[in-house]
C-alpha cells in the first residue's frame, strides 16, 4: 500500500464478542427458515431466502417486527404474508448492516426467529379433487356457464388442483340440494358453487341448500372488493365455497385468496376472512394483475354494432397527431422527414404493422 502511494487506511476491528457479518447472516437466516424455505449462502452480510415449493408464504407480521426491533444492525425483509410463490422464488432477504455485530444481539434475534417454530415457512399447494356446481335461471346462456367453468378450471390448475366433475342445475333449493348430495357422494376435497344470482344473506338459496343437507355456514361476506359476497361453509369435512359473481372473471378477487389457502391445506376461520381488509381493495388498482392464462380470452370485448349488418372492433391503437409542434419553431415535428418519410408516417406504419385492431 505504501509503495502504491496510499498514506492512510481505515480498518474495522471487531470486539471480542462480535460476530462477523456473513457468519451472523448465515446463523440468523437459518433460524428463520421453516418448512419449504431454503437460504442462500451469505455474502457481504446478506442472505437471501427462497421458496422450496409452489405455495403460500406464511409468517406472523408481529413476530417479524419483533425480530427487526432487536437492533438496527439486523434487518429482515419479507414479501407480504399469504402471497403465492413459485419454487425458487426469492421471498425474503436478511441483511446484517455493519461488518460485525455483538453476539448478544444476534442471539436475541436468533431466539425470536426460532422460538417453537421457525419464523418463516411456505405452505405447499396440495392437489385438491374439486367438484363445481353452477345454478342457472331462465335467460342465462350456456356460454356464460362454459366460460365460468373454463376460468375456474384454470384457477385450480394453476394451484395444482383438478376439477374432477361439474354439474348444472336450476337456481332453487331443491335442485341445489340434490346437486350437492351427488357431489358429496363422490367424496371430493372441495366443492365450489357458482350461483345464478349473488348470495345476499345467510337465508339465500345457496346457504339454505348447504344447511338442508346437514352442512354449516362458517362465514358470509369478506372485506375484499371485488369479492364481498363470498360464502364459505362445510359439509362434514368437505369445504364448500359459494363463489362471488366476480369469480366468473380471471382477474384477481377475494375468491382467489380463499381458494389459494384451501389448496395449500390451510383451515380458514371467520377471523381469517375478517382480517383480509388490509390490502383488500383490489378494484381499480393500476397494477392489479390478470394472473390466469384465460384472461385475454374471457375479457375479449364483443364487437360493437354501428349499423345494421356492420361491426367494428374495439379501438386498440390511437395515433396522436394533433399537436401544434410549437416547440419546433417554424418546422412541424410530425412532418419532418426521417429516412425520406415524415415522422408521422413512421408511426402510422408501425401501428398498421402491429396486431392492433385484430380480434
Amino acid at each position: 500500500l505504501k509503495a502504491a502511494g496510499v498514506e492512510r487506511i481505515v480498518c474495522a476491528r471487531p470486539d471480542p464478542n462480535d460476530i462477523p457479518e456473513d457468519l451472523a447472516a448465515d446463523i440468523l437466516a437459518g433460524a428463520c427458515c421453516g418448512p419449504r424455505v431454503r437460504v442462500g449462502p451469505a455474502f457481504t452480510g446478506r442472505a437471501n431466502l427462497f421458496a422450496d415449493a409452489d405455495g403460500i408464504v406464511l409468517y406472523e407480521p408481529q413476530r417479524l417486527n419483533g425480530f427487526n426491533l432487536v437492533d438496527e444492525t439486523i434487518t429482515l425483509g419479507l414479501m407480504p404474508p399469504y402471497q403465492t410463490v413459485k419454487q425458487g422464488q426469492m421471498i425474503g432477504t436478511l441483511k446484517v448492516i455493519p461488518f460485525a455485530i455483538p453476539e448478544i444481539h444476534m442471539r436475541i434475534a436468533e431466539a425470536i426467529a426460532g422460538q417453537e417454530t421457525p419464523l418463516l415457512r411456505v405452505a405447499p399447494f396440495q392437489p385438491r379433487k374439486t367438484i363445481m356446481i353452477q345454478s342457472r335461471l331462465p335467460g342465462i346462456k350456456e356460454s356464460v356457464l362454459d366460460s365460468t367453468l373454463r376460468v375456474t378450471t384454470d384457477r385450480l390448475n394453476g394451484l395444482g388442483s383438478t376439477l374432477i366433475s361439474d354439474a348444472r342445475c336450476d337456481h332453487d333449493n331443491r335442485s341445489l340440494t340434490d346437486a350437492m348430495r351427488r357431489a358429496v357422494a363422490n367424496t371430493p376435497e372441495l366443492i365450489l358453487v357458482s350461483g345464478a344470482s349473488a348470495v345476499v344473506d345467510r337465508r339465500d338459496v345457496i346457504p339454505n341448500a348447504i344447511e338442508t343437507i346437514g352442512g354449516e355456514i362458517l362465514h358470509f361476506g369478506m372485506p375484499v372488493d371485488p369479492g364481498n359476497l363470498m360464502l364459505i361453509g362445510k359439509i362434514g369435512k368437505i369445504p364448500i365455497v359459494g363463489m362471488p359473481g366476480c369469480a366468473r372473471s380471471p382477474k384477481l378477487n377475494g375468491f382467489d385468496w380463499v381458494l389459494e389457502r384451501l389448496c395449500a391445506g390451510l383451515d380458514i376461520h371467520p377471523r381469517d376472512i375478517m382480517s383480509m381488509g388490509a390490502g383488500g381493495l383490489l378494484k381499480d388498482v393500476p397494477h392489479r394483475p390478470l394472473p390466469r392464462a384465460s384472461a385475454k380470452r374471457a375479457d375479449a370485448p364483443a364487437a360493437t354494432s354501428i349499423s345494421p349488418g356492420h361491426k367494428r372492433s374495439e379501438i386498440v391503437a390511437i395515433l396522436l397527431a394533433a399537436g401544434q409542434s410549437s416547440r419546433m419553431g417554424i418546422s412541424n415535428k410530425l412532418l419532418s422527414t426521417l429516412e425520406g418519410k415524415p415522422l408521422v408516417r413512421h408511426a402510422a406504419e408501425a401501428a398498421l404493422a402491429s396486431s392492433a385492431g385484430r380480434l
